[in-house]
């Protein structure tokens, strides 16, 4: 669904490439869900289902050491989930936590429901 929506909007925010369950099996064996680059940048989606706030710190964490390991200290993470936009600024509180580096952005269920909405999201994070 994410890849989906950044390729809608590739050309309009000048999304260089867009790459889905990128896998390096080299020295850490990882899966990435969605991988985007722009200007040299790379943007890297984390993406679950999961409703439990702990799990979700857990994959943006993941997310932002992930992203710095491909793409260097100017690249971005972004944690997609199902958690509740109510537990929104707990879970971003909490991904400050870690220090270094700017914490990861946070997609949140209400900001998938409506596909519009989110592609205006996803326009956001690439005008940053």
């Amino acid at each position: 669904y994410i890849f989906q929506c950044l390729r809608e909007i590739q050309e309009e925010v000048g999304i260089y490439e867009i790459v889905w369950n990128l896998e390096n099996g080299k020295d850490a064996n990882f899966e990435v869900d969605v991988v985007a680059s722009k200007n040299n940048n790379l943007y890297l989606f984390s993406c679950t289902t999961d409703k439990t706030k702990s799990i979700v710190k857990n994959k943006g964490f993941e997310a932002k050491e992930r992203a710095t390991q491909i793409g260097g200290k100017n690249a971005k993470a972004v944690v997609v989930s199902c958690i509740s936009k109510d537990s929104k600024s707990a879970l971003e509180d909490d991904l400050k936590e870690k220090k270094g580096g700017v914490p990861p952005e946070v997609i949140v269920y209400e900001d998938l429901i409506d596909k519009e909405a989110l592609k205006n999201r996803l326009k956001g994070i690439f005008v940053k």
